[in-house]
């Protein structure tokens, strides 16, 4: 509900020495969520740091990735928070659940400065070098040579996660016609106005993503998107 120091509270309550090494496990991944939701990623990620290496039920590594991702977005380490959600998406199985871990990959990489994403980028067919060099050229590539420079990308990274629904919609957004999008002739129908928005209460954020504040808001979205992601409440507002 919010409340982060009465949780504390009751955390700090908890006999450890009385807990088996799975609710141990889940102890530290607790406590890491509460620092993260102080803004304490140091903190944080020292707790997730003695998980490294443990064997976890796959719903507590899920959670083990996505706060790490957390607090290396936090601490403004993009490459690593991008590396984390990586091992993330290997245990994911819903679409919708994969669809917005890429994004949130994206997001994290486009502002990893270019140079880095060349230098530092693991060879093929490694995903993380992957998403670098697709990020990369999303980045640079002029909009008539998009279509040319991510057929070439997917030879070089073939079944790469990002390819797909992901890669479509990119290139959508950037006004280049995929493969698959260049074989459909007929036109997509008009949505209508109200399409999109849900029907149950919602938070919505306004962010400037070009312009002068586009980096600034870019960095908002990132920081709202990996916060929704390490709240386990299912109640939470979509």
């Amino acid at each position: 509900s919010g409340d982060n120091a009465a949780a504390k509270s009751l955390a700090g309550a908890i006999r450890r020495d009385e807990l088996n090494d799975a609710d141990n496990n889940r102890f530290i991944l607790l406590t890491s969520r509460l620092d993260l939701n102080e803004g304490n990623a140091r903190e944080a990620l020292a707790k997730l740091d003695t998980l490294s290496g443990q064997p976890l039920a796959n719903l507590d590594e899920r959670n083990y990735h996505i706060l790490r991702a957390s607090a290396l977005n936090q601490l403004g380490d993009m490459l690593g928070s991008a590396r984390a959600r990586v091992a993330l998406g290997k245990l994911l199985s819903r679409h919708e659940d994969i669809q917005r871990n890429n994004e949130v990959i994206h997001n994290a990489l486009e502002r990893v400065p270019d140079r880095q994403l060349l230098d530092r980028q693991p060879a093929p067919p490694d995903t993380l070098g992957g998403w670098m060099a697709l990020t990369y050229l999303l980045k640079t590539t002029p909009r008539e040579g998009l279509a040319s420079a991510t057929a070439a990308w997917q030879s070089r990274f073939p079944d790469h996660p990002a390819s797909g629904s992901f890669l479509q919609h990119a290139l959508a957004e950037a006004g280049a016609p995929s493969r698959e999008s260049k074989a459909a002739a007929s036109p997509r129908p008009a949505r209508t106005a109200t399409a999109s928005f849900p029907q149950a209460p919602f938070i919505g954020v306004l962010l400037p993503l070009s312009g002068t504040y586009a980096a600034a808001a870019q960095a908002i979205r990132t920081g709202i998107l990996a916060a929704r992601e390490a709240d386990r409440n299912p109640g939470k507002l979509p």
